[in-house]
């Protein structure tokens, strides 16, 4: 069993469904970085050291940094989770493109259908050799179970729904 504590995971929008991810995989105790390009998104996040999460298993979900710069939220993270919905895959994938290493997994919630050929096409579009990085794609891979976080001062339930189980796709 792989520990935790020492998986780097850089969640790239700070959306709810960013927000989520922060408070069930900051609880769960992996190092988290988030990106978003609206600052107002991230600056109470920064300033606290994380999300409030409320429940049995509550209490802080620690988040490394919250940075409108992709380097610092990118560089050496072992899983990036793309979570800007569809409509942004590509954009953000022509940013990351640059930054990637071998290893890295890239995760699409919130994804279009063929989201991984989308990201794939930006990934071929910006240049990135085939053989210079191996992304594996995996796509909603999310159980939402029924914790409460608080955010900005208010406090919202999770939806407790159960997706389908991982499937990487190539």
């Amino acid at each position: 069993m792989t520990d935790r504590s020492t998986e780097t995971v850089a969640i790239i929008g700070a959306g709810s469904g960013g927000i989520y991810l922060v408070a069930e995989l900051g609880i769960a105790g992996f190092k988290l970085r988030l990106h978003d390009i609206d600052d107002s998104r991230l600056s109470e996040i920064r300033a606290r050291g994380g999300v409030d999460v409320e429940g049995d298993k509550g209490g802080l979900a620690a988040v490394q940094c919250a940075t409108t710069d992709l380097v610092p939220a990118v560089d050496g993270a072992d899983v990036i989770i793309i979570v800007t919905g569809g409509n942004a895959q590509s954009a953000v994938t022509r940013s990351l493109a640059p930054l990637l290493r071998n290893g890295q997994v890239i995760l699409l919630i919130q994804g279009n259908t063929g989201g991984s050929l989308i990201v794939r096409r930006a990934l071929d579009d910006a240049a990135v050799e085939p053989g210079s990085m191996s992304p594996r794609w995996i796509t909603i891979p999310i159980h939402a179970g029924g914790s409460r976080r608080r955010e900005y001062g208010r406090s919202s339930e999770s939806a407790g729904c159960r997706s389908r189980p991982f499937q990487e796709t190539a």
